[in-house]
């Protein structure tokens, strides 16, 4: 009887036991069905405001890049923005700063890139060189970015940092890449290679020139005028060039390195850029602004700009001149009417014997400040030196204004408004050119024809004056090209034909195209078959 009511106990327990564990299951499984379901709810609902908060800012990203730009835009043109667009851009920043983990990497370098510009003109430098730093880090690509940065750093002394790439690897030490990196590697944007809103040559900054100190100067000009600079009251600009053909004294002060940088990226094929990208060295540049005439050009507007402001001093300076004085002398006067004070550093007495051999062979710029510390060191092109002068000096010289050109005194040649075979930018002497035709004098009794206006634009049958500089950009561009190639055996004339066909395609019928065509005709042969020059673009 007791064995029976025992087995019965023992019965009862066990079911008891498996029903709480039932009990015990379900309430287990509905808990987690509950928290799953709560989990899901809660994951949906931040999935749902963090897509909220993406639409937002794309939908807000537009007028804060509107801002950016409008701003580099008159930074371009060395404009102050107007007080509304910089207190605008500051609210953006405040409004769009919440957006910061949602911007993808070009988004974010231009949010601190106006960070920057809106700093820069609050008075913030720290805040202008910081960001803008910032901005390089995040998106490489960018020019505006760099550009932006190499203006604060210079404006603040400090070293600015510099775009590079890596160098590739030989083969034999190469370590086999997976393909998500080889994809990784071959989509990846190179350093400076996304075009903005700004331009700068930074090809012809003297980054090293930027360590130098001068203390009080004084020139002697080929014309016998002196030029003063003493520190805490003047500034001091300086233009830098040399001959055109340069002793081997004068050659051998490039750094080697320069040298064989100028070798390495001329045995590249044609388009390609040097791996090792720095400031100075693998940065393509537009010759038609950077060369001689064109910085003296850039140079004298900003001459014109501070002719009331004695305290600014401008000079040129050439380094390398070792021949007869007399002769360089007469050269110069061809160009009389040349207000740009110009020292030979070599002559004797010129009071800028410390600069004599300095390699010049690409004209710079420089910018000394009332602390004898120099500001700027390269071409005298684009926006920046004009914006460092303006930033020193408070002077506004607007470069958006176009300023009409007056033609040079022509050596042996007539003025531009007169019938010529070539134009003035087009050096004397130069192998192959044609001396310019003399007008032919009027018949007796007969107006001059070329005093006619009818008669006078068919030379320009529709070009207006922007036509007409932009033909002799392009024809100074393909004429430096093409007159490499037949100094250099493997220099590639690829940039200079291709401006003269645009020249011809462009303003067929005028000067400007034989001008081109007599440029093709000078191109090597070996290059004129590999480019298919035809007879027809060759006027034959």
């Amino acid at each position: 009887m007791n064995n029976k009511y025992q087995n019965i106990t023992k019965q009862i327990v066990i079911y008891l036991f498996l029903v709480a564990l039932a009990v015990s299951s379900t309430a287990l499984a509905q808990r987690s069905r509950r928290d799953g379901t709560d989990r899901q709810d809660r994951m949906s609902e931040k999935e749902s405001r963090k897509e909220q908060m993406r639409q937002e800012a794309e939908q807000s990203f537009p007028e804060l890049s509107k801002a950016l730009r409008g701003i580099l835009q008159k930074a371009a043109k060395n404009q102050f923005p107007e007080p509304n667009c910089i207190t605008t851009a500051t609210q953006l920043l405040e409004e769009n700063k919440r957006y910061g983990r949602i911007y993808d990497d070009k988004q974010k370098a231009q949010f601190m890139l106006l960070q920057a510009w809106t700093g820069f003109y609050q008075d913030n430098p720290v805040d202008a060189v910081r960001w803008s730093m910032r901005a390089c880090k995040t998106n490489e690509a960018s020019q505006d970015a760099w550009i932006s940065q190499v203006l604060f750093c210079m404006l603040n002394d400090k070293r600015p940092m510099k775009p590079r790439q890596k160098k590739p690897r030989s083969n034999l030490r190469r370590r086999p890449r997976r393909n998500a990196d080889e994809a990784e590697f071959q989509t990846r944007s190179k350093p400076f290679s996304e075009k903005g809103v700004l331009e700068f040559d930074l090809m012809g900054l003297r980054e090293k020139v930027f360590r130098q100190q001068f203390g009080r100067l004084e020139f002697l000009s080929v014309s016998g005028e002196e030029i003063k600079f003493k520190p805490d009251g003047d500034m001091l600009c300086i233009l830098f060039w040399q001959d055109d053909t340069v002793s081997e004294d004068a050659e051998d002060t490039v750094d080697d390195s320069e040298k064989k940088d100028k070798q390495a990226a001329m045995m590249l094929p044609d388009g390609m850029m040097p791996m090792n990208v720095e400031l100075g060295t693998g940065l393509s540049s537009d010759s038609a602004k950077t060369d001689l005439d064109a910085q003296r050009k850039y140079f004298q507007r900003l001459i014109d700009a501070y002719k009331d402001k004695a305290s600014v001093k401008f000079v040129q300076i050439n380094t390398t001149h070792t021949g007869n004085t007399e002769t360089f002398l007469n050269e110069l006067s061809d160009y009389s009417d040349e207000p740009i004070l110009t020292v030979v550093a070599a002559k004797p007495n010129s009071g800028a014997e410390q600069f004599a051999g300095w390699p010049a062979e690409k004209p710079f710029m420089m910018i000394v400040d009332k602390n004898g510390k120099v500001k700027y060191a390269g071409t005298a092109a684009d926006f920046m030196p004009a914006f460092i002068l303006t930033a020193l000096t408070g002077v506004e010289i607007d470069l958006g204004k176009q300023k009409q050109p007056v033609a040079p005194k022509q050596r042996g040649g007539p003025m531009p408004d007169e019938k010529m075979e070539f134009s003035p930018m087009f050096m004397p002497g130069m192998p192959g050119m044609p001396p310019a035709k003399a007008p032919k004098p009027p018949e007796p009794n007969v107006p001059d024809r070329r005093q006619r206006p009818a008669e006078r634009s068919s030379d320009f049958p529709t070009q207006s004056l922007e036509d007409q500089l932009r033909a002799e950009n392009l024809l100074r561009a393909a004429q430096m090209h093409i007159e490499e190639s037949r100094k250099l055996h493997m220099k590639n004339p690829k940039q200079g034909i291709e401006a003269a066909r645009q020249v011809l395609q462009e303003f067929p019928g005028t000067q400007f195209a034989q001008q081109a065509r007599e440029l093709l005709r000078r191109v090597p042969d070996r290059w004129k078959k590999q480019h298919h020059i035809t007879d027809e673009e060759l006027g034959y």
